[in-house]
């Protein structure tokens, strides 16, 4: 969990921007950019999905292949209730999205799509949004357009939401000060 893995390019070329010596945690910091014109863009990854984090860096190398195996094996080997199982059905959507197999992307997007629909998850709008990208690819700009409002209204709901879960915190925590 705690772990943070990132991967480069055999080849890459770092320049050092600082180096630091962190007493508290008994470790020398070198703080480092990739800049070979070559390398893929590359971020620190901390609260990325592990399970798929190697699948989404094949698809960015284009190996669609490679990455098609993977996440079957991934369906294969996670049980259909782990969190990470129907987010394998938007990553092979997006796949065959970049193979233009429009048929396998809507099926993988429509499975995703069902999943999360008969169930609370968080990131439904991501898959009115794929579902929105699947109907504009194939230029069906009026489906397109009403996932992709679907999409908007849900995460401007969701965005809602937390600020009304923010106030509702904040006010708590005034009443429980004044009272103190």
């Amino acid at each position: 969990k705690h772990e943070c893995e990132i991967l480069f390019n055999i080849g890459t070329i770092f320049q050092i921007e600082n180096i630091s010596y962190d007493e508290n945690l008994n470790l020398w910091k070198i703080e480092m950019n990739a800049i070979d014109k070559d390398t893929y863009s590359i971020k620190e990854i901390k609260n990325e999905n592990m399970n798929l984090l190697f699948g989404r860096l094949l698809i960015q190398m284009n190996h669609y292949l490679k990455a098609e195996s993977y996440f079957q094996m991934m369906l294969n080997i996670l049980p259909k209730s782990h969190p990470d199982f129907v987010l394998i059905y938007d990553y092979l959507g997006e796949l065959n999205m970049y193979t233009t197999n429009w048929n396998e992307a809507f099926k993988y997007f429509q499975l995703s799509y069902q999943i999360k629909k008969n169930k609370t998850y968080s990131n439904l709008s991501l898959s009115l949004n794929n579902l929105g990208n699947y109907y504009k690819s194939i230029q069906y700009n009026t489906q397109a357009l009403e996932y992709y409002s679907q999409s908007l209204q849900l995460s401007k709901n969701s965005y809602n939401r937390a600020i009304d879960l923010c106030l509702e915190a904040r006010d708590t925590i005034q009443k429980i000060s004044s009272n103190s």
